[in-house]
């Protein structure tokens, strides 16, 4: 599962603006192509200077909190006196 973010940049504003996706994609084409529809929607709107899509992969990202909860477990663990 990928998480579709945008971040774009527009002529009347002086910072970066980041757009999520509310749905998510099974592949990863398809995320990219939704982030590219969703580009292609905000320059249909407003005026865009820049625009960059990103893909974020939901399951990997599960299993990096995983294994930094439990290397935090083990900290936690230790004695403090050693």
């Amino acid at each position: 599962m990928f998480h579709a973010i945008v971040v774009f940049y527009l002529l009347t504003s002086p910072a970066p603006i980041q757009y999520e996706a509310l749905t998510t994609q099974k592949t990863l084409g398809e995320c990219y192509l939704h982030a590219s529809k969703i580009i292609s929607d905000l320059t249909k709107e407003m005026k865009v200077i820049s625009a960059q899509g990103f893909c974020i992969d939901l399951e990997a990202l599960k299993k990096k909190e995983k294994m930094q909860n439990k290397t935090s477990k083990k900290e936690k663990s230790r004695d403090p006196a050693i």
